[in-house]
C-alpha cells in the first residue's frame, strides 16, 4: 500500500532508520495512521488536488485494523526497557511524522518535540 503511494506519488520522506527502536517509532507512526485511513482516504478524495491518487495504504487492513494495531502496540510497549530505548522510538516517531506531513503539505516546518 505505502509503497506503491510513495512510487505513484512520487513521495519521498527523509526518515533514516539505524537502530531497531528507530524503526518502531517510524512503524508506530504508520501503523497508527491506518487507525483512520478510512476518513483520511474518503476527506482526500474530496479534494480536486489528489484527483486520480489512489491511495492504497489508507484501509489497507479493512476490518483487521483495530486488532493489528493493538498488538502492534502492546509489541512495542514489551520492547521498551530503558528510558534511552522509549527516547529513541518517540524522536523517531516525531521525525517521521513531520516527513509524512512534509509529503502531502510541501513547505510544511519540522514538528518539534516541544510542539509534538
Amino acid at each position: 500500500g505505502l509503497h506503491s503511494d510513495i512510487q505513484e506519488n512520487n513521495f519521498v520522506p527523509q526518515v533514516t532508520i539505524t537502530t531497531p527502536a528507530q524503526a518502531l517509532g517510524c512503524m508506530y507512526v504508520l501503523e497508527g495512521s491506518s487507525l483512520g485511513g478510512s476518513v483520511i482516504k474518503r476527506q482526500l478524495g474530496k479534494s480536486p488536488h489528489f484527483e486520480g491518487v489512489h491511495f492504497y495504504f489508507f484501509g489497507c487492513y479493512g476490518e483487521d485494523t483495530g486488532r493489528l494495531w493493538k498488538e502492534f502496540r502492546a509489541a512495542v510497549l514489551n520492547t521498551i526497557d530503558t528510558p534511552e530505548k522509549e527516547n529513541e522510538i518517540v524522536q523517531a516517531a516525531i521525525t517521521t511524522f513531520s516527513d509524512v506531513a512534509r509529503c502531502f503539505t510541501p513547505g510544511i516546518r519540522e514538528i518539534s518535540p516541544a510542539s509534538a
